[in-house]
């Protein structure tokens, strides 16, 4: 997918088939057809974009646009909007996942054997670190109304907060972000902030925090 137009929305049922064009998977990450960063942006686009206009929370209509700093600018009737896209994770899971990709045999993820909070907290950290990041970029980003935020985890503690369950790190993450939101929002043009975690969109951290359930976009979102 190269950088550029993406489409244009006028109505649901419209943003329903752009979105089921876009995004179904990444791909390899090895090998002559392996994933791309335009891969995983419009992925997690995707299941972004489709989520919030399941709950009535994409405006419409609507014309969307690939680029750079940031990854996606969205025209709505109330102005234009950046979205940058980002993950939580850490170098040495992602080069887990790659070696694990190719040596299908390879030992169980990394398992530091913790305890108790101490994996919701490492993710916790982790994703406030990642929204951290962008916030300091936004001031050179392209103009634009507000800037969304939406990270993706991708990260080693995934699975053992997947079978413990996912609530306590995310009510300790809603705690953190009420914490940072004060200096978050000196960075005027910061919009929402959103974190896709497993099947679950938490929306807005600087706002009502929903936990919305992810659309794969398997089903009409007018459902």
């Amino acid at each position: 997918m190269q950088r550029g137009p993406l489409f244009k929305a006028a109505d649901l049922q419209t943003l329903i088939q752009c979105l089921r064009a876009v995004g179904q998977s990444v791909g390899p990450r090895t090998g002559p057809d392996r994933r791309s960063k335009e891969d995983k942006e419009l992925f997690v686009f995707r299941r972004y974009a489709a989520t919030l206009a399941a709950h009535g929370k994409w405006p419409l209509p609507c014309s969307v646009t690939m680029g750079e700093s940031p990854d996606f600018m969205i025209a709505f009737p109330g102005g234009e909007r950046g979205l940058e896209v980002t993950e939580a994770t850490t170098e040495a899971f992602q080069r887990w996942l790659t070696r694990s990709e190719s040596q299908p045999d390879l030992c169980d993820e990394p398992d530091d054997g913790s305890v108790g909070d101490i994996p919701e907290r490492e993710w916790c950290k982790d994703v406030v670190d990642a929204i951290e990041a962008k916030v300091r970029l936004i001031h050179g980003y392209r103009p634009a109304r507000h800037h969304d935020i939406v990270i993706y985890s991708s990260h080693p503690t995934d699975v053992v907060r997947k079978v413990a369950g996912r609530h306590t790190g995310h009510n300790l993450l809603q705690e953190l972000a009420a914490q940072h939101a004060s200096s978050w929002r000196l960075e005027t043009r910061l919009g929402t902030i959103g974190v896709i975690d497993d099947k679950t969109l938490i929306y807005d951290l600087l706002g009502s925090c929903e936990r919305l359930p992810i659309n794969e976009q398997s089903q009409d979102i007018s459902a």
